[in-house]
């Protein structure tokens, strides 16, 4: 398996519009290339760029896409197309010898025959691109419907969502709440905090749900709720990757014997099992060796642990569910 990567730098003025070409154009080569396991479209947060990434099968098919990219973009203003970085990642078979069928492909089919994102949600999503949020922080409708269904099941009384970014996850979590039910949102950023609040406030009080997001930092709000004796039971987490460890110990120490833990990006990115992370550091959204740790950390508490039972849930970005075991692991 191969990582292309291809960096456009991009005038901020046409940063809107060339993103919107830019995925018309992923959506058709995905199509029309077998080969091309996933494409995906980001912003690093160290430059007003924008990044191509794209796991191939064939080698070949990586120099293809900077082509390709090169005669779309070419007509463009204030756009250049950087040179192509192309690695090549490590791979195993799995214990069974099992091929693996997913794609990026599968996925769209998926999601076109099976989606069950309201028009209220996509158009949520589309006012978040509208606004800047990055997009690869946004929850996709196959992980929020697994958010949805978990939460249908348990039917919890009390949800805190770590990481709410413009709101889009929270639509599913207030979606499958009961009334009466109460969800509490924290996030760092204002004007997310503020646009979460605008779009959703109205929808949780006519489904009769408790709903608030709190802007602070993560921790001293942990410690507040720890220091109240208050528990959720139910406890979402899509938030800073490096601190995703001290997020899941802390949410694990203080859960109801029936609770649930969800941790969002449990793969972090397909770096988690990447023997040699050096050659993905920075080629992908929010991989660092720092994060990496933390995630080995996660993986190693629960597979430690005879009090946890839990399972991963393989969405497109891996989803881990944790929860107390009944008599402890067999």
């Amino acid at each position: 398996m191969f990582i292309a990567t291809v960096r456009i730098k991009v005038d901020q003025s046409k940063k809107s519009e060339i993103k919107k070409l830019l995925k018309k154009w992923s959506d058709q080569y995905l199509e029309k290339e077998p080969f091309c396991r996933e494409l995906f479209i980001c912003e690093p947060i160290d430059c007003h760029d924008i990044e191509i990434h794209g796991h191939f099968s064939q080698k070949n098919f990586g120099v293809q896409i900077k082509s390709e990219l090169d005669e779309l973009l070419n007509k463009h203003e204030f756009i250049k197309v950087e040179n192509l970085s192309l690695k090549k990642l490590s791979s195993r078979a799995n214990a069974q010898g099992r091929e693996q069928f997913w794609s990026s492909q599968l996925k769209k089919t998926l999601t076109q025959n099976f989606n069950s994102e309201t028009e209220w949600q996509n158009a949520l999503r589309v006012k978040m691109e509208e606004r800047g949020f990055p997009t690869h922080m946004v929850l996709g409708p196959d992980e929020g419907r697994v958010l949805y269904q978990l939460l249908r099941l348990q039917n919890p009384k009390s949800v805190l969502e770590l990481g709410t970014h413009g709101g889009y996850s929270a639509s599913w979590i207030l979606r499958a709440l009961s009334p009466g039910a109460k969800m509490v949102g924290i996030e760092l950023d204002e004007t997310r905090v503020d646009f979460a609040r605008s779009e959703l406030t109205a929808f949780a009080k006519q489904r009769a749900v408790e709903f608030s997001v709190v802007q602070s930092e993560i921790e001293p709000m942990l410690e507040s709720f720890q220091a109240n004796g208050e528990s959720f039971d139910f406890v979402f987490i899509d938030a800073d990757k490096l601190k995703s460890d001290f997020y899941v110990r802390w949410a694990w120490e203080n859960l109801p014997p029936n609770g649930l833990i969800l941790l969002d990006n449990a793969f972090l990115f397909g770096a988690i099992e990447e023997e040699n992370v050096e050659l993905i550091e920075g080629a992908r959204p929010r991989v660092t060796r720092q994060n990496r740790q933390s995630f080995q950390n996660i993986w190693d508490f629960v597979r430690s642990s005879e009090e946890v039972d839990f399972t991963f849930i393989p969405t497109g970005e891996g989803m881990l569910l944790i929860q107390r075991s009944l008599d402890g692991r067999e």
